[in-house]
């Protein structure tokens, strides 16, 4: 590892503050203090803001990993295999799942859509499957 890649990831990285609230539940005759609980609303302009910051700062941090180029390569390797609606001749298969997962990974949004339209499209056929799908909602609630 070169002297400047190894400084890099020496350095700290700047975490976006995340305010703490006073919102205190009681249980059972105690107080539990829950200072993120404003952080429940997933809709809330300052959570957005706030993730955002934590995207900017992942993602500035995932660009100078040197195996990224490599990453990317594996998932291209998987976009090509896909020829139906399914990696398997034979239909749905917990490999689409797996296959799938892979839409969901630190990958830029435009690189994404530009180079991974049959696995955005197997993410698509795998999240409206009735098993399946309360629990991509849950874990995955924007695509």
């Amino acid at each position: 590892m070169n002297a400047l890649l190894a400084l890099f990831l020496a350095a700290p990285l700047a975490y976006p503050p995340a305010p703490r609230g006073n919102v205190v539940d009681h249980y059972a005759g105690h107080e539990v203090p829950a200072p993120y609980r404003w952080m429940e609303d997933l809709d809330s302009p300052a959570v957005k803001q706030w993730v955002e910051a934590e995207d900017a700062l992942t993602f500035s941090y995932l660009k100078t990993i040197p195996e990224r180029d490599r990453i990317r390569e594996r998932i291209l390797i998987i976009e090509r295999m896909i020829q139906g609606p399914f990696l398997l001749a034979h239909g749905f298969s917990i490999l689409d799942i797996y296959a799938a997962m892979f839409t969901r990974w630190s990958l830029e949004p435009d690189w994404k859509l530009a180079n991974l339209p049959k696995l955005t499209a197997l993410a698509e056929a795998v999240s409206q499957r009735s098993a399946i799908a309360p629990v991509w909602q849950r874990h995955f609630k924007e695509s």
